[in-house]
């Protein structure tokens, strides 16, 4: 398995794996249509951020998206496609996103984890600092994780 960086033509795919990926978690019909528009993909994000796919025999397995400024990293998406989960893509990813990271300068990673995938992000050594609200949902709100790099 390879990680390459996502081609333009790419984005529509990448977006429908990261709801997809999401649905994972039996939430229901409404609140997955509202994730829609966060979990989008789009043709900036190629030019401000990472945008990174898992790759092998041209099938795609996991996205993620990571942001960096100055001492500062943000993981901004992290799916992997459900048939995926359990195979070391998220992990494979995640490293990538922790390596490229440090790698630039930053000192820690931040990240608004999904309640259910919170206990993957704390293998990998991320601590919950605080809480931010869900773009989806006013009275829900996200552990806000921190990974120090």
């Amino acid at each position: 398995m390879i990680i390459r960086p996502a081609r333009l033509d790419e984005l529509s795919a990448l977006s429908d794996l990261c709801l997809r990926s999401k649905s994972l978690w039996d939430y229901e019909p409404a609140f997955l249509e509202g994730c829609r528009t966060p979990l989008t993909i789009h043709p900036a994000d190629l030019t401000t951020d990472y945008v990174m796919v898992a790759e092998e025999g041209n099938l795609i397995f996991g996205v993620v998206q990571l942001g960096i400024e100055g001492d500062e990293a943000e993981l901004e998406k992290l799916f992997i496609d459900p048939q995926s989960v359990g195979k070391g893509v998220g992990k494979m990813l995640l490293e990538w996103a922790m390596d490229k990271a440090r790698s630039a300068g930053a000192k820690r990673m931040m990240l608004a984890s999904d309640p259910f995938a919170e206990p993957f992000y704390r293998k990998y050594g991320a601590q919950q600092i605080g809480a931010v609200p869900s773009e989806v949902d006013p009275d829900r709100s996200l552990p806000q994780m921190e990974i120090t790099l």
